[in-house]
C-alpha cells in the first residue's frame, strides 16, 4: 500500500499555505503509457522544478490563470508587508515657515476635543505641508490616505489599502505589551465596498486602546487624515457605502471621542457635499502673509540665484507680491524660470500668468457673457476685500456663470473666512457665503481685462 501525497491551496489573509495531506488510499493500477501521458515530464519541466518549485506548483494547479496571478501578487504583498516595519512615518515638512495662526487654531482643536475637521484651500496653498508640520508630533498616531497617489486609483485598491493601513495602525498600537494583540488583528476584506465588519473591528480596538491606563503606556491621539478627500466621491460611487464611511467618522470623532478625523480638500463645494453630515468644523487656509514670503524670498530663493542676476530680482519683489500674493509655489516657479532665462524673464512673460490670461480669453467668446463678466469683475475689484456675496452674484449674473467660474478655478467659494481673516461682517456688507478671485494672479488679470475694456471704450469715444 503506497501513501498518496497532494497539495491543497487554502486562502487566508494574504498568506499562501500549502498543506501536506496524506491519504491511505491505494493507487489504481495504470499502464506505463497512461502514467507517462498524465505526468508529461520533460527535461525543461525538471529544470523548472529545481529552479523555481513554487512557480511550477502554481502553474500546475487546476486554477484559472487570473487566479494564479492574483495569488502571486498576494504572496508578494505579504512578503513586503512582513519586511516593512510598521512605524510612524509622518515626517515634518522641510524648510517650513510661517502659519503661526493656523497652527495655533488647529492644535487647539486637536488637543482639547475630538472633532471632524475639514481643512480647505486652493491647490498648492500649503494645506498638506501645514498638517504634516502639526501631525508629525509624537503625540499623534496618524492613518494617512493621500488620494492623489496611484495607490488609490480605483475602488478596489482603495479598499485594500484602507484595510491594510487600519491593520498597520492597530499593529502600531499593539507594540506595547499592555495592548492585547488579538484585538489589533483586522480581517482583510477583498470585496468591492466598505464593509461594516472592518469598521466594527477598528471601533472595538480603539475602545480597548482608550481603556488602558496612561501611566502604563505612552498613549497617542489617533488621527485619520484623508488628503484631497473630495475624490472619495469618484472612488466610492455607492452612496450607501460612502455614507457608512462618513457615519463611522462622525461616531468615532464626535460621539465616542475615539480619534480625530481630518479631511483636506481643494474643492470649494465640498462643504455642500457634507450637508447631510453634522458636527464638522470647517477651516480655510489662505496664502502666506508678506513677512513670511519675504523671509522665504531672502533666505531660500534669492541665494539660489547667481549673484549677477540678484539685483534685478530684488527690485521686482514688490511687483511679485502684488501679482503672486503669498502663493509660495508661484514664487518658487518664477525664481526657477528666472534663473533658467539668465535674468531675462519678466513678470508679463511668466508662463503661469500667460495661462491665466488665456483662460480669461475663452470666457469672452460670447458678447452677452463678456459684458456680464466685466460687470462682475468690476464689482469684485471695487470691493476693498475683493469679494462679493455668492447669492447676490447668482441673482445678478446667473448661477450658471458663477458656478462655472468656480469650477474653472477663476473664483473661489467661501462659506467661512480664512483663519485670521474677517470678510463677511456688517462693516464690509458682505454676506456669507461669498466668492472672490482664486488667487492674486487671477485678480491681477481681472484688473487687466477691465483696463483693456476701458481703453477700447476711450478709443471709440475719441
Amino acid at each position: 500500500m503506497m501513501p498518496r501525497y497532494f497539495f491543497r491551496l487554502r486562502p487566508t489573509t494574504n498568506l499562501l499555505i500549502l498543506n501536506h495531506v496524506k491519504s491511505n488510499h491505494l493507487h489504481p493500477k495504470y499502464s506505463f503509457f497512461h502514467q507517462t501521458k498524465k505526468c508529461q515530464f520533460s527535461i525543461l519541466t525538471l529544470l523548472k522544478t529545481l529552479t523555481n518549485p513554487l512557480t511550477l506548483l502554481l502553474e500546475n494547479l487546476d486554477k484559472p490563470k487570473k487566479t494564479i496571478q492574483e495569488i502571486k501578487v498576494q504572496a508578494l504583498e505579504t512578503y513586503e508587508k512582513f519586511n516593512c516595519p510598521s512605524t510612524h512615518t509622518f515626517n515634518k515638512t522641510p524648510n517650513f515657515v510661517g502659519r503661526e495662526k493656523e497652527k495655533i487654531v488647529i492644535e487647539e482643536i486637536l488637543n482639547n476635543s475630538f472633532k471632524w475637521i475639514v481643512v480647505s484651500g486652493v491647490e498648492r496653498v500649503g494645506k498638506t505641508a501645514l498638517l504634516r508640520e502639526i501631525l508629525s508630533d509624537d503625540k499623534y498616531n496618524v492613518i494617512h490616505f493621500d488620494l492623489r497617489i496611484p495607490g488609490f486609483a480605483n475602488l478596489h485598491s482603495f479598499v485594500t489599502e484602507f484595510s491594510y493601513r487600519i491593520e498597520t495602525f492597530l499593529l502600531r498600537l499593539s507594540e506595547n505589551q499592555q495592548f492585547d494583540k488579538e484585538s489589533a488583528k483586522v480581517l482583510e476584506d477583498q470585496a468591492i465596498g466598505i464593509k461594516p465588519k472592518l469598521l466594527e473591528k477598528f471601533h472595538a480596538s480603539l475602545l480597548k486602546y482608550h481603556s488602558l491606563k496612561k501611566d502604563k503606556i505612552h498613549k497617542q491621539i489617533p488621527v485619520i487624515f484623508i488628503d484631497e478627500a473630495h475624490k472619495l466621491r469618484n472612488l466610492i460611487k455607492d452612496d450607501e457605502a460612502l455614507q457608512i464611511l462618513f457615519d463611522m467618522m462622525v461616531v468615532f470623532a464626535t460621539q465616542d471621542k475615539l480619534c480625530q478625523v481630518i479631511h483636506s480638500t481643494s474643492d470649494d463645494f465640498y462643504d455642500r457635499f457634507l450637508t447631510k453630515t453634522s458636527h464638522i468644523k470647517f477651516l480655510v487656509i489662505g496664502d502666506l502673509n508678506y513677512s513670511n514670503i519675504s523671509h522665504i524670498f531672502y533666505k531660500d530663493l534669492l541665494p539660489s540665484v547667481p549673484k549677477e542676476f540678484r539685483e534685478n530680482l530684488v527690485r521686482m519683489e514688490d511687483d511679485l507680491y502684488e501679482i503672486f500674493g503669498g502663493n509660495i509655489v508661484d514664487w518658487q516657479n518664477f525664481v526657477q524660470d528666472y534663473k533658467i532665462s539668465c535674468g531675462n524673464l519678466t513678470i508679463d512673460n511668466f508662463e503661469p500668468l500667460y495661462r491665466v490670461k488665456n483662460q480669461f480669453v475663452t470666457l469672452f467668446l460670447g458678447n452677452e457673457i463678456s459684458i456680464k463678466l466685466i460687470s462682475l469683475f468690476q464689482r469684485i475689484v471695487s470691493n476693498p476685500l475683493h469679494c462679493i456675496g455668492y447669492h447676490y452674484a447668482c441673482n445678478e449674473f446667473t448661477q450658471y456663470i458663477i458656478d462655472k467660474l468656480i469650477e474653472e478655478g477663476i473664483l473661489k467659494y467661501r462659506l467661512t473666512d480664512e483663519i485670521g481673516e474677517i470678510v463677511h461682517n456688517e462693516v464690509n456688507e458682505v454676506e456669507s457665503p461669498y466668492v472672490m478671485p482664486s488667487s492674486m494672479m487671477t485678480l491681477h488679470v481681472m484688473k487687466m481685462m477691465i483696463q483693456e475694456k476701458q481703453d477700447k471704450q476711450d478709443k471709440k469715444e475719441n
